[in-house]
């Protein structure tokens, strides 16, 4: 399954350990949203899945880090996105 991370404010956050129930849904559905592009990507050479960090400095300004085992696999993530 596709490792997902996010870092607000220079600090990791849960999406399921946030109080704050309208900040909760977003990154919910940032996760779901990630998982319907590349959940089931995963690199032909080393079998294994891309790393996903969403971070910034609040919710309004989030940007994805793409990270794998191999630069094919980062591109192949990569590319989903755009």
């Amino acid at each position: 399954m596709i490792e997902i991370s996010f870092e607000i404010n220079g600090k990791k956050t849960n999406p399921n350990n946030i109080k704050e129930s309208l900040e909760a849904s977003i990154l919910q559905s940032y996760s779901e949203s990630i998982k319907e592009s590349i959940g089931t990507l995963r690199c032909n050479k080393h079998n294994k899945v891309p790393k996903i960090l969403v971070k910034g400095k609040n919710l309004d300004n989030l940007s994805l880090e793409i990270s794998g085992c191999c630069d094919d696999i980062v591109k192949k993530a990569t590319d989903k996105f755009n």
